[in-house]
């Protein structure tokens, strides 16, 4: 069975032993708050479309058939802002228990 193919956003410009930083992009609003929306013709896309910065995770090089586009400066730092959220949560708490 072939691997599935998902389109994404690289939210890390430094592919490090063949791997990218990326999250899946869905056309199907869930309502979720870190679901970060892109409007239809911003970076190629054809359809209004969200990026999962839940699901962000290292994928091989080789995941990445085609380049399809890129998303402007300002989405892609959301998508990084959103997503470190969850790498830092455990300062949060961490912060939060001590107090």
């Amino acid at each position: 069975m072939g691997k599935t193919q998902v389109p994404g956003d690289s939210t890390s410009n430094d592919a490090r032993n063949g791997l990218i930083i990326a999250a899946p992009i869905t056309g199907t609003d869930r309502g979720i708050p870190v679901h970060l929306r892109v409007e239809a013709g911003t970076g190629g896309l054809t359809k209004t479309s969200f990026i999962l910065c839940d699901q962000t995770g290292a994928f091989s090089q080789d995941r990445f058939l085609r380049y399809r586009g890129e998303v402007i400066a300002e989405i892609l730092l959301a998508a990084q802002q959103i997503t470190g959220r969850f790498i830092d949560a455990h300062l949060i708490y961490r912060q939060r228990a001590s107090n």
